[in-house]
């Protein structure tokens, strides 16, 4: 296969990558000597901060505090599909 831009976003667009990314997944504890173990893991991104960070980029979004809003792996998903669009098609 070969490895474009376009490819190396969609491999984004993956439900255990979008986790990492959002603050859900951690991972193995990080080991120093004469040191606590360390949980390694993404800081975690509320709604109200993935929205935040979606403006930021260009994606105007708000938080719904009464229900209805999407999920936050769903903010990251579209944040990640806009920001392709702008790279890899609109060579932005």
């Amino acid at each position: 296969m070969i490895t474009t831009q376009n490819n190396l976003y969609d491999l984004l667009i993956n439900r255990n990558i979008i986790d990492i990314l959002i603050g859900d997944t951690e991972f193995d504890d990080v080991v120093i000597e004469s040191e606590p173990d360390i949980k390694a893991k993404m800081p975690y991104l509320s709604g109200p901060a993935l929205c935040e960070l979606c403006t930021l980029f260009g994606l105007p979004k708000t938080y719904s505090w009464n229900g209805g809003g999407s999920s936050r792996w769903m903010y990251m998903q579209e944040l990640i599909i806009h920001y392709k669009i702008k790279i890899v098609v609109l060579n932005y």
